[in-house]
């Protein structure tokens, strides 16, 4: 997928810490067009102006004419072909409960997110499953032992990518 289809694809990625940063990162350096979710209205501003994230990897600069940060949900994404989702699995509830699972149907969902919902104990997949219809092959999962630093400065890292 990740060298075939993600030419010329609309790509949201909700969340706004380190793994988001690295992520945004690494894919604005590819054919796509990029929406980027965070709650925090003035790291929004702070990256259309700066082109940083002023709290997390500061030093990694982000292409602001290939990554549009807002802090609308909905907008971000309304025309995505790809939603990934990089939150703490703590604020994934909080994040998703303005979206139904209309607006996710039809898109794939690709899960960064560490951990079990909590309250829940539910994997993420079953989570999206049960709340949202997100079914195979839908969702995919991106994990590995490596560090959002080493991601965003492209150091060699290992992840690994099942859907």
């Amino acid at each position: 997928m990740y060298n075939q289809g993600l030419s010329r694809k609309n790509i949201a990625v909700l969340g706004g810490g380190s793994w988001a940063t690295a992520i945004v990162k690494i894919l604005s350096e590819k054919d796509v067009k990029i929406r980027w979710w965070m709650r925090n209205k003035e790291a929004v501003n702070h990256i259309k102006t700066y082109h940083h994230n002023p709290k997390y990897l500061s030093d990694v600069e982000i292409n602001v004419k290939k990554v549009k940060p807002e802090t609308n949900i909905l907008k971000v994404v309304e025309d995505a072909h790809i939603i990934i989702l990089a939150v703490p699995s703590a604020f994934l509830k909080e994040v998703l409960k303005s979206l139904d699972s209309s607006m996710l149907r039809g898109k794939t969902i690709v899960s960064a997110i560490k951990g079990i919902v909590p309250g829940e104990n539910l994997l993420i997949s079953d989570y999206l499953e049960r709340e949202y219809g997100v079914y195979p092959p839908d969702y995919c999962v991106i994990a590995g032992p490596c560090h959002s630093e080493e991601i965003a400065m492209e150091k060699q890292s290992f992840l690994t990518v099942a859907c």
